[in-house]
């Protein structure tokens, strides 16, 4: 299991700490999220300075390597794709707002973005998941709502929903409609 506690990167055995599982510290982390590659063999993670790092480890042996910079900015919430070659993330290169965004996992190369409104500062997106196949992500993003009253007055509100998107982030789908706040999604 990896984790973040304060400021680092840990991973432990899941028999869990208390179980005499082991545990120790693989990086400095934001705490911004970690993910495992589908071999188990590499976690992406938010380093100390907002980017996304790689660092592979060796559970069974307890050790890791050093982090290498896979794309710099401030990124949150990495998912890696079932097939090892690509990484989800939401947040931007400058810090200013919240955008969904596909890097190619051995570059950092930005293959594609989904930013869900004008002002994803204000209207951000987040937490995305791929799916079991990688045929799909599922993320939490802003969804708009024009209300016309009897008097004719229009009010928009905003809410965030779940969106299902294809990989390439061309074809994004709310699968939700609760007019609420509905937030980090997962795939069973």
């Amino acid at each position: 299991i990896s984790f973040c506690r304060a400021g680092q990167l840990w991973i432990m055995q899941a028999q869990g700490e208390a179980n005499g599982g082991r545990s120790f510290a693989v990086a400095p982390s934001d705490g911004g999220g970690a993910d495992w590659s589908p071999d188990g063999s590499t976690l992406v993670f938010q380093g100390t300075d907002g980017g996304l790092h790689l660092v592979g480890v060796n559970p069974g042996a307890g050790t890791a390597g050093a982090p290498v910079l896979l794309r710099s900015g401030y990124w949150y919430n990495p998912s890696w794709s079932p097939d090892g070659t690509k990484i989800a993330a939401n947040g931007s290169d400058d810090g200013n707002s919240d955008i969904i965004a596909v890097f190619d996992a051995a570059t950092g190369a930005e293959l594609a973005t989904y930013a869900g409104s004008s002002n994803p500062s204000l209207y951000p997106c987040f937490a995305p998941q791929w799916s079991p196949e990688g045929s799909y992500l599922a993320f939490s993003g802003p969804v708009f709502v024009t209300n016309t009253s009897k008097k004719g007055v229009k009010t928009t509100t905003s809410y965030q929903e779940i969106l299902v998107a294809t990989p390439d982030l061309s074809v994004v789908t709310q699968v939700t409609h609760l007019d609420s706040f509905s937030n980090f999604p997962t795939w069973s």
